[in-house]
């Protein structure tokens, strides 16, 4: 009796888990997250295994770091390292620079880049 309910329990906290995991990746943009630009002075940039590229930078604000998403569900991990890496190669002419990020804030709380110029 005791090992059913545990198992019950188990699956019951697997299948929270597996939504609150779902929510949190998502990343689209709210409805009402509107566009900002801030200026900045791109510091570092690197790729995770998510499938994302972060822009460390600094503006008068203090420390930033925004993320550009290339995660789709229908691409294949190589179509997405190919694309990561052409992104990451044009934005190391902008180390060390200052840029305008525009930028938006996604459901996940991260300040998803919109455009670098």
């Amino acid at each position: 009796m005791i090992k059913k309910k545990l198992k019950y329990l188990t699956v019951a906290f697997l299948i929270a888990g597996f939504g609150i995991a779902m929510v949190s990746c998502s990343v689209k943009p709210e409805k009402h997250s509107l566009n900002k630009d801030v200026k900045v002075r791109i510091n570092d940039i690197a790729s995770n295994d998510l499938g994302q590229v972060m822009i460390f930078g600094k503006s008068d604000d203090g420390p930033s770091v925004f993320v550009k998403d290339f995660y789709e569900s229908d691409k294949t991990q190589g179509d997405m390292r190919v694309e990561i890496g052409k992104y990451v190669h044009s934005l190391s002419k902008l180390k060390g620079k200052d840029v305008t990020i525009t930028y938006r804030k996604n459901t996940a709380g991260n300040l998803e880049v919109v455009d670098i110029r």
